[in-house]
């Protein structure tokens, strides 16, 4: 049987493939009759280790998102691979410090391109496509000095001794060279943190998204976006890149591909890794394991702890959202090490906290990853961590009322109330969004608390508020509009909320969190750039 898969490459230039496929070992081109493509199989072995990584490069037969993405899907197709890599040279962006030779490592691609054309001028509306969050982390955390000795090739011109440095954050990705700084600066105006500027990166991320496929964008910089542009940097900023990527998968960052699929065929031996997440209420270890247990018997059961909770010394029981968040994105943090062991564990969810970090806590680990989740019953007799219903049993409709038929005329938020176990409150969501061009229900016939019953209940409730999000973006009519969600229900549902939202096709969604009225809220679309995003009302401010 043929060996799987772990890692397919593009690159867009001839330079650039070279520059990866001599760092293979025992590399082989394969060429099949009738195919446009030519492929180049090979092998990155793990140092002093038994076993490595089954690599397939592709270089694109031209430029540009559109045949990134077409080229992309062929690969994919072709080889099933289990990641995806966009390699190859870019411009800097002077004013992140990057210099010429440098690696840029994306932590998510601006495709800049997307817009509108009024009479007044273009309106912009990019989109944001994340890099895995495991492999971001563990790139931004390798530190070897090995990649920079293997360069191989020499820069140009003065710079002999130059030693090249890894930067991480945003790249840009349109249908354009660039090389003028008016262009850069509006970039920067969009994605504040900006590293540099390429070409195929969007496509190739696009065709990752849509077959769910992990993704990582890693450049070497051979221009710095101006005039001064050149190729006399081609080669070193291509070999350069190839260089880091090639020593950071000796790493073994993640898991190879054939040891995942023995892990899914002996799925019953895989250990379950339960979840309790508090911010609001302390969760014993032990208070889910006999339904785990009685669940899952004979399977291996871990638990782990997402502890969001306020120190009571200094601040009582006041929680402070910025640092909660905060802890969440750390890329060497507790739930960044949780995601690392995605190929390993059955993933289950369970939790008392603040409904914003729920959410957030389910937009990180992405639809991508199918989570178990149980819910705490209250109204039980006695009250449970267990399902109440199974999941064949009927359950009440969500209604969905105040949907717009057209794009609203002005340019304000939608606000979304989503009313579960108690219904929203029209006011107190109005206090907090002024400014607002549509308010849209969600909701059961009848709110009540445990209502919600089982974690097919769960799944559809999300699905039906997916709709209503991708409803809303097909409203919105300027890139500055966002959706607001006022949700009162489980903790369940609301992780599965932040699974459901997406990152390129959504609005940025703001999740708010109800005290003595609705006083802050989480914006999930600055957390997957990695920035701790919290908005307050102007009353708490």
């Amino acid at each position: 049987m043929e060996a799987l898969i772990d890692f397919a490459i593009v690159t867009a230039l001839r330079v650039e493939r070279e520059a990866i496929v001599r760092r293979l070992d025992s590399p082989q081109i394969i060429s099949e009759p009738d195919v446009p493509y030519t492929y180049y199989r090979g092998r990155i072995g793990f140092p002093g280790v038994e076993g490595g990584y089954e690599i397939v490069v592709l270089q694109l037969l031209d430029v540009g998102n559109v045949d990134a993405a077409a080229s992309a899907a062929t690969l994919i197709h072709r080889w099933s691979p289990q990641f995806l890599l966009m390699l190859g040279i870019a411009g800097g962006v002077a004013q992140s410090g990057i210099e010429m030779g440098d690696v840029a490592v994306s932590r998510y691609v601006h495709y800049y391109e997307p817009g509108k054309r009024k009479e007044e001028g273009e309106e912009r509306r990019p989109k944001k496509f994340s890099a895995d969050r495991v492999l971001f982390g563990k790139a931004n955390a390798y530190e070897a000095s090995e990649w920079k000795d293997g360069v191989s090739v020499s820069p140009p011109g003065e710079s002999n001794g130059f030693v090249p440095k890894a930067f991480f954050g945003p790249i840009a990705s349109g249908e354009l060279v660039i090389s003028d700084s008016k262009t850069v600066t509006s970039l920067i105006a969009e994605a504040p943190k900006l590293i540099a500027v390429a070409m195929e990166g969007a496509g190739v991320a696009q065709a990752a998204e849509n077959a769910s496929i992990r993704f990582l964008e890693i450049r070497g910089i051979s221009d710095m976006a101006d005039p001064r542009k050149s190729d006399s940097w081609h080669e070193y900023a291509a070999n350069a890149a190839a260089a880091f990527a090639v020593g950071f998968l000796k790493t073994k960052p993640v898991s190879t591909a054939a040891e995942a699929r023995l892990r899914a065929e002996g799925a019953r031996q895989v250990p379950v890794l339960a979840i309790r997440a508090q911010s609001q209420t302390l969760i014993r270890p032990d208070e889910l394991l006999p339904v785990v247990q009685s669940r899952f018997r004979g399977r291996d059961i871990e638990t782990t702890l997402i502890d969001l909770m306020p120190d009571k010394a200094t601040i009582g029981d006041q929680v402070r959202p910025e640092e909660a968040v905060r802890k969440l994105l750390d890329l060497q943090g507790e739930l960044a090490k949780l995601l690392a062991r995605r190929d390993e564990v059955e993933f289950l969810f369970h939790g008392l906290l603040h409904i914003p970090f729920a959410t957030l806590i389910g937009f990180l680990f992405s639809d991508r990853l199918r989570v178990r989740m149980f819910d705490f019953h209250p109204t039980s007799s006695p009250p449970s961590w267990s399902w109440p219903s199974a999941d064949e049993e009927a359950f009440p409709p969500l209604e969905v009322r105040g949907m717009p038929e057209a794009p609203p005329a002005d340019e304000g938020d939608f606000l979304v109330r989503f009313s579960v176990s108690y219904s929203v409150s029209n006011e107190s969501a109005r206090v907090a969004v002024p400014n607002r061009v549509a308010e849209i229900d969600v909701a059961v016939p009848v709110p009540m608390r445990g209502i919600v019953r089982s974690e097919r209940q769960v799944r559809e409730y999300g699905r039906i508020l997916r709709s209503v999000l991708d409803d809303v973006a097909r409203l919105v009519r300027t890139p500055k509009q966002r959706i607001h969600v006022f949700y009162a229900g489980p903790v369940s549902l609301a992780f599965y909320i932040g699974q459901i939202v997406s990152e390129s096709i959504h609005p940025p969604v703001l999740v708010w969190n109800y005290r003595r009225g609705y006083e802050w809220a989480v914006d999930l679309a600055a957390a997957g750039r990695g920035e701790v995003s919290v908005e307050w009302t102007n009353s708490v401010k």
